[in-house]
């Protein structure tokens, strides 16, 4: 009998989604700094969502089309919280949205709200005072 072939081949049924997973998420966030609670919390949100969830997200995100030219549409003002090493989004797409306000926040990647809770809220706070 033919072995069944995997949800997608990039993800082996064999395999922990995790070890792909983190492949993918730690080149951007804090997890790559040893910071094992926050790695468990992603791990977790990643068993939440589930393994088929997971394979079908990929595609999603890697085929969806490219926003960047409707920015400069949005002209309500904005909060960008950014990070200085985030690998995932450049910080410079904040310029191309007239209301936006840029606040980088240091010490961490892609996952600002996880990796810097306390950062962000009071970025959040003192914008929501203007």
């Amino acid at each position: 009998m033919p072995r069944p072939r995997p949800i997608c081949p990039l993800y082996p049924e064999n395999r922990p989604i995790r070890s792909r997973a983190w492949t993918i998420r730690c080149r951007s966030c804090g997890c790559r700094r040893g910071n094992a609670s926050l790695r468990q919390l992603v791990d977790d949100m990643g068993d939440d969502v589930g393994r088929e969830a997971f394979v079908r997200q990929q595609p999603a995100l890697m085929s969806r089309p490219d926003s960047r030219p409707t920015l400069a549409w949005i002209k309500c003002l904005m909060l960008v919280p950014s990070s200085d090493e985030d690998g995932t989004v450049p910080n410079s797409l904040s310029s191309e949205m007239a209301g936006a306000k840029l606040i980088i926040i240091p010490d961490c990647g892609h996952l600002t709200p996880l990796e810097q809770p306390k950062a962000t809220a009071a970025a959040l706070v003192e914008w929501l005072r203007i």
